[in-house]
């Protein structure tokens, strides 16, 4: 997300590269061109951060900007790993450092609570050392300690005055934000200078307790005061509805949407307020030096049909990053196990994130890879089972290296960065584009290297083909598997299918959480769950039936495999 570009292959045109790339986008250059304050150059320092990207050099300029007679609303769409999140942050800490009075002046609302942590945790990096206090608002914390967080323990529960407020910048979920709106005293928005919303698409499809109109209830709440609202003192900020004329409008709210799969519907930006917002769209950086960045009207891109996908495939909408090797692999249900495990040896040593279709594949896949694992510990699931703090300690056991692979669902393809994710597989094949976009989206960031690889069953390449024409992507390839090695996993898959089956009895049971994490030996999770007292005649009888459903997996799975991966043996005349 802020790494600089890396030229420490040694190759002299990639370092030739890299000097004109910070000839263009050096942070030096641009900080002094944009008059940033001295405490945000000693952040981006401070995390080692030598060039902007093209999308962070186009959008935060224009954040900055305070010399137009309009207020300034910008769609930004670019592809996933560009950088959105300091296209934000930097203008917000820019922007606020003059205030006196502590208020919220910068709200950033995000669609999950993973999300809103990492965000949250750039945007404190970055008021350290100043004045300004971050927020953090969302689900499955402690409510009391967050109204205390915000407002402190006195404060007032009129907003007339102006309400009170202990944080300058807010991150939040919708569903919590609303909650503070509404049952917080005190807390107000009508202050608010900065709003932006990020995966922007996702939070504009869903209701989420109506957060939009709530939040602009609050935010203009004192614009009837008008010039009367002055002698109520500081910290009341009066501003009108309308906001078009800034010459109207005491304290201009701008209005920032991101992400890599933005609508441009019409309809859904105007529930918002920003049907005439002016659209950036960053495309694939093939050339980095190239100036890409589209200008136009968020409202004028074709419309958009029931699913999310463009209305004509004319214009490509999407891209995926120009450092992604995209790869596919097509087989049928019963291979897919196997081929995945394949895969993962293949990619032994390095961080890979497995996307499934549903919570419930997620997690019996997890089992089924934790107990095939050597180190089960190094397997683990993300999903909405784990509470909010086991999510985030996975986060940072990703982060420290002590995963190499976790399966999720789609709530992990949103926006959350992980240093060094260099695989991504699509277990299932995702439904839409955006979907897909998303998901490979967790590797190749910030300018690193990233493979992905799609498993197909049989029938869906030409919908996958088909799907894929919608974006601007690399052109598939073929993964080349060792298909012997591949073979020789067979005996240990099959003995993991027989575990799995006791290892979600015990779990149905309540003898083994369905969170736990398996380590040691894989078998070791379930032995306790097992009935010790079984007579030796009916282990004997299970262990000669277990003998006859092995050697007939093999026989089956050998079948599929010389079938699906055409290395049929010869047939005798």
């Amino acid at each position: 997300m802020v790494a600089a570009p890396r030229d420490d292959d040694g190759d002299a045109g990639a370092a030739a590269a890299t000097t004109l790339f910070l000839e263009k986008y050096g942070v030096d250059k641009l900080a002094a061109r944009w008059s940033l304050a001295p405490e945000v150059c000693a952040t981006l320092r401070e995390l080692q951060i030598r060039s902007f990207f093209p999308v962070q050099a186009v959008a935060i300029p224009k954040l900055l900007a305070n010399d137009s007679d309009r207020v300034t609303d910008i769609c930004i769409s670019a592809p996933t790993g560009s950088g959105k999140t300091l296209t934000y942050v930097v203008p917000i800490v820019q922007r606020l450092l003059p205030r006196v009075v502590c208020r919220v002046r910068a709200l950033i609302v995000l669609p999950s609570r993973d999300l809103a942590v990492q965000v949250h945790q750039v945007v404190q990096q970055f008021c350290r050392n100043t004045p300004l206090a971050c927020g953090l608002a969302l689900g499955q914390s402690n409510f009391a300690a967050e109204q205390s967080a915000l407002v402190g323990d006195k404060a007032s529960s009129s907003t007339q005055n102006g309400g009170h407020s202990l944080v300058d910048i807010l991150v939040a979920t919708p569903g919590r934000l609303v909650d503070h709106l509404e049952q917080t005293p005190g807390f107000t928005l009508q202050h608010l200078q900065i709003l932006v919303v990020d995966e922007a698409d996702r939070l504009l499809n869903q209701s989420y307790q109506d957060w939009i109109p709530k939040v602009y209830a609050s935010v203009f709440n004192g614009h009837e005061m008008e010039e009367e609202g002055l002698a109520l003192g500081v910290g009341v900020t009066c501003r009108r509805q309308d906001s078009i004329n800034r010459r109207r409008i005491r304290t201009p709210l701008t209005r920032v949407l991101l992400s890599a799969t933005l609508t441009r519907n019409p309809r859904k930006l105007a529930a918002i307020g920003m049907s005439n917002a002016e659209l950036t769209k960053i495309g694939r950086i093939d050339d980095p030096l190239a100036d890409n960045a589209k200008q136009g009207d968020a409202g004028d891109e074709e419309d958009e049909d029931e699913d999310g996908d463009e209305a004509s495939g004319a214009t490509k909408m999407y891209s995926t990053p120009s450092n992604l090797d995209e790869f596919v692999i097509e087989c049928d249900t019963g291979s897919k196990p196997l081929v995945l495990l394949e895969l993962l040896s293949d990619f032994a040593g390095s961080l890979s994130i497995v996307f499934t279709a549903s919570v419930n594949s997620t997690h019996r896949l997890a089992r089924l890879l934790q107990l095939h694992a050597t180190h089960p510990e190094r397997v683990r699931e993300f999903s909405s089972s784990l509470s909010q703090k086991q999510r985030s300690a996975l986060v940072a056991d990703c982060k420290a290296g002590h995963v190499e692979t976790v399966v999720c669902s789609d709530a992990m393809a949103r926006g959350m960065d992980i240093d060094d994710v260099a695989n991504v597989v699509n277990y299932d094949v995702p439904s839409f584009i955006k979907t897909y976009i998303h998901r490979v989206g967790r590797t190749a960031r910030a300018g690193r290297h990233g493979r992905s690889v799609t498993l197909v069953k049989m029938g869906q390449m030409k919908g996958m083909t088909r799907m894929l024409k919608k974006a601007e992507n690399n052109k598939l390839q073929p993964y080349p598997l060792q298909q012997e090695h591949m073979k020789t996993l067979v005996p240990r898959y099959t003995q993991a299918l027989q575990r799995l089956k006791d290892t979600l009895e015990a779990e149905k049971s309540g003898k083994l959480a369905a969170t736990a994490v398996l380590r040691g030996k894989p078998s070791s999770a379930v032995k306790g769950s097992k009935d010790g007292t079984k007579k030796d005649g009916d282990a004997s009888l299970q262990q000669e039936v277990a003998v006859v459903d092995k050697k007939r997996s093999f026989s089956v799975l050998s079948d599929q495999l010389e079938k699906n991966l055409g290395q049929r043996r010869p047939r005798k005349q």
